[in-house]
């Protein structure tokens, strides 16, 4: 299920540690002690004593992270940390999932595994080089009571590449550890700085270089996973409606990442995600057994390929790509990267074509039809129809 693992790979469940922040910075009046936090309290008390005095109830010494929206102990949600040098967190890394690549900028952290298994990749500082001479990559397996550590700044990410979810726990050697997504930061910068940077390091054949700089070992990984989960366990649960939110939020994300990049260095990874999106959503079979019976085309072999109730997730996400990169989409031709016989409902050459534009858009009317699926799918479906005509029409698709 490469679509799925997509989601989970490039922009799927973030699990990266964040404690909410305001949405602008705000102004810092003048305030009496007694104004303060009493974090702030704590961070002017002159001596350790004092701070016992501050926290003068034996419950300010306990964090219930039950009772916490944010999963994460700190200085500012548990004051009793302030001068400890310390935080920490617990949490739970869903089946087949991968966290953001992140970096802590303040603390080095201890990352240590309860129960499942988790695959691990960081990376160090630069200067620090493997025995070809290039960047290290430090990749592990961890197991329940087994912990690795990721030194502060270092870039890293972990995936579960098991069918259940793996809980863990991590503590941090500052009270205030932050910290920063690397895509979304490096992609927060102007378009002239975005240009200059990437416009050197991905052009023609050095495309590689960026391609390597996303860990795309743990996404193949996520992959094996998806296609050994999927096959035991039904789409039907409870929480198939944060998953297409989150598919959706991962193509928009992927679909401006891609957007932003300046032309001719395209780069391949982004739209080879679109590109699985689109052929999940219309070229594979799903199965029909909860479908009208009116609604002919599918052979008997064809019904164990897909629950068909999985293109509620998968239709909005196509339905992304085709509204922020239809144009560039009905106009790209040549290789595919990754073509899977096994999706079958297309028949014609492999690569981008007009002819296969004509089939995607021939299924998207298909599904708008398909009362198994979801009444909001079902009309979803049917803007990217709306939108591909009027950019056949040499229009530009905005509806």
């Amino acid at each position: 299920m490469l679509a799925t693992s997509a989601l989970r790979s490039v922009v799927a469940v973030i699990i990266a540690f964040a404690i909410p922040a305001s949405a602008a910075p705000q102004p810092i009046s003048k305030r009496s002690a007694s104004e303060l936090s009493l974090t702030a309290q704590l961070r002017l008390a002159d001596t350790a004593i004092e701070r016992y005095q501050l926290l003068s109830k034996d419950e300010d010494f306990v964090f219930n992270f039950t009772a916490s929206e944010v999963p994460v102990a700190t200085s500012q949600n548990f004051p009793a940390l302030v001068g400890t040098g310390a935080s920490f967190s617990i949490g739970e890394l869903p089946a087949c999932s991968m966290s953001f690549l992140h970096l802590h900028p303040r603390a080095t952290e201890l990352f240590a595994l309860t129960s499942g298994r988790v695959l691990s990749e960081m990376v160090p500082e630069a200067g620090v080089l493997d025995s070809e001479g290039k960047q290290r990559v430090i990749r592990v397996e961890l197991g329940p009571g087994m912990v690795t550590i990721y030194p502060a700044g270092s870039f890293h990410t972990q995936v579960n590449p098991d069918c259940e979810p793996a809980n863990f726990a991590a503590t941090f050697n500052s009270d205030e550890f932050a910290v920063g997504l690397v895509a979304a930061e490096t992609y927060s910068l102007t378009d002239d700085v975005i240009a200059a940077t990437f416009g050197q390091s991905i052009a023609g054949e050095d495309i590689e270089t960026v391609r390597n700089a996303i860990p795309t070992t743990m996404a193949i990984k996520v992959e094996e996973c998806l296609r050994k989960c999927d096959a035991d366990h039904s789409f039907n649960e409870t929480t198939r409606d944060q998953k297409r939110r989150g598919f959706v939020n991962a193509s928009i994300f992927t679909t401006k990442l891609y957007l932003r990049i300046p032309r001719p260095n395209k780069f391949g990874y982004f739209i080879g995600f679109g590109s699985q999106v689109l052929r999940k959503t219309r070229e594979s079979a799903p199965c029909e057994k909860f479908h009208h019976p009116l609604i002919k085309g599918y052979i008997e072999e064809e019904l164990e390929v897909m629950d068909i109730r999985t293109l509620n997730v998968f239709v909005p996400a196509a339905a992304v790509w085709i509204e922020y990169c239809g144009k560039e989409i009905h106009d790209k031709g040549g290789y595919i990267d990754q073509e899977i016989p096994a999706w079958d409902k297309w028949t014609g050459p492999a690569g981008w074509s007009k002819e296969r534009w004509g089939f995607w858009k021939e299924r998207f009317e298909w599904i708008s039809t398909v009362t198994a699926l979801d009444r909001q799918t079902r009309k979803i479906a049917t803007k990217p129809v709306e939108q591909m005509t009027s950019i056949e029409r040499g229009e530009d698709g905005i509806i």
